[in-house]
């Protein structure tokens, strides 16, 4: 947030509001204008609103809450066209709802604005960093790094040994018998990570039928 000199943000997630209180501390060092969206739907319910005592006992109140689950909360914020320089996604953790998040998240985030997301290490939110990594409009900026487990030295290896096979075999071939995760690794893209930030670098202007393997 410092380093990009972020100003307007959004997370999905609060919890105990431990990211909500970083980044109002942070945008609010940036301008007195600053503002932040906070989506949690269980935020005055599971979490018995923890996560707002937190941010009322530090001072904070460059803040929204929206408790509502992201899938529909996420929508109504682009079809209001509200413009995000940093979003973090930290929500529910399936594949097909943080890719959902990510969908309706792309949407708002300006060029130049930063993506993060946590939990990284697991399988379904990796796979979901596969395909941000694909897209031409996003590069990754920075991790959280996790170092390989000797079961992951031995795969990663294993992979190493595979990949040659699938340049002789061309890329339309190899995408058909191997798995993408094999031709390039989590590793070898930089993905073996707890928390990976993205930076959107141009607008997203694929065309309608665009698909990369991820």
């Amino acid at each position: 947030i410092r380093r990009f000199k972020i100003t307007r943000s959004l997370e999905v997630g609060c919890a105990m509001g431990i990211s909500s209180l970083t980044i109002c501390g942070a945008i609010n060092e940036n301008s007195a204008q600053s503002h932040h969206i906070i989506i949690d739907p269980h935020q005055r319910t599971d979490w018995q609103g923890i996560g707002l005592h937190h941010l009322k006992i530090a001072g904070f109140s460059n803040y929204r809450l929206i408790e509502e689950p992201s899938e529909f909360a996420l929508p109504k914020l682009a079809a209001e066209q509200i413009p995000i320089e940093l979003a973090f996604i930290d929500g529910w953790h399936t594949f097909d709802h943080t890719l959902l998040d990510f969908f309706y998240i792309n949407r708002m985030l300006r060029p130049g604005g930063i993506l993060v997301v946590d939990d990284v290490r697991m399988p379904s939110i990796r796979r979901v960093m596969r395909m941000i990594h694909t897209y031409p409009c996003y590069r990754l900026v920075d991790s959280v790094k996790v170092p390989l487990s000797r079961k992951g030295k031995v795969i990663e290896r294993v992979k190493d040994l595979i990949r040659p096979l699938s340049k002789l075999a061309g890329k339309r071939i190899s995408s058909e018998l191997m798995d993408a995760s094999v031709v390039k690794s989590d590793h070898s893209l930089g993905l073996n990570a707890s928390v990976i930030a993205f930076q959107k670098i141009m607008e997203d202007n694929r065309p309608w039928n665009w698909y990369e393997p991820f």
